[in-house]
């Protein structure tokens, strides 16, 4: 499967069972030693005035620093309506038609946004991953499934699971809030552990480059 090949349903009924037929595609395993060669940070935003998905995407480091000032992006107006568990069908579009206008394809996408931390475990980077045959991880600020283990080191990774099965690692630091991250596509969580202990232990938030992405996105749908 590729972005110019998939197609995205506007059928809210149809997209859970769709998620679940998809899912089987998924491969949680080690990021390929080319991960790292072109990565990009990718933020989406969805304006409900205009019924457009703005995706924004920089060049960045594996652990998330930005590499120049270059910004890839893409509009796509979509009409799906807002339903938790089914962002991906607002917010994915534009995302393949950001990557569809690339000149060389990226080797990792960062994606402001959930991978297997899904109730059907395939959030927007999981699905972005499968869709368009790209090593995907997701990190966000607000997990959407699992929960935090009661006694929290001062710092460290924790695991949070669904069923007994880890469904999301949380990064804890002195005097920040948690982010959490979780593997989407050809990628494992002992990546996304890496890449979480690769971030300062006393920053604050999601690293730079999905920060900026993130804001740019925000401010192309409100403008």
């Amino acid at each position: 499967m590729s972005k110019s090949e998939y197609c995205w349903t506007s059928d809210w009924k149809t997209a859970s069972a769709e998620q679940e037929a998809l899912s089987v595609l998924l491969r949680t395993e080690p990021l390929p030693a080319s991960a790292q060669e072109r990565v990009l940070a990718v933020g989406v935003a969805y304006s409900e005035k205009t019924r457009t998905a703005h995706c924004a995407a920089l060049p960045c480091t594996f652990e998330g620093k930005p590499l120049n000032n270059e910004d890839h992006h893409a509009a796509v107006h979509v009409d799906f309506p807002y339903m938790p568990g089914l962002f991906a069908y607002r917010e994915g579009p534009a995302v393949c038609a950001m990557l569809g206008a690339l000149k060389e394809e990226p080797t990792l996408l960062l994606m402001d946004s959930q991978g297997l931390a899904h109730p059907r475990s395939f959030g927007l980077a999981a699905h972005i991953g499968v869709a368009c045959g790209i090593p995907t991880m997701g990190m966000t600020k607000k997990p959407l499934v699992g929960r935090l283990p009661k006694q929290l080191p001062e710092y460290g990774v924790v695991s949070m699971k669904v069923q007994g099965k880890t469904a999301c690692l949380a990064l804890i630091r002195p005097e920040a809030d948690p982010v959490f991250a979780s593997p989407g596509h050809m990628a494992s969580f002992k990546d996304a552990e890496r890449w979480l202990r690769s971030m300062p232990r006393d920053g604050r938030g999601l690293p730079s480059a999905l920060g900026r992405a993130h804001s740019i996105a925000n401010k192309r749908s409100r403008s």
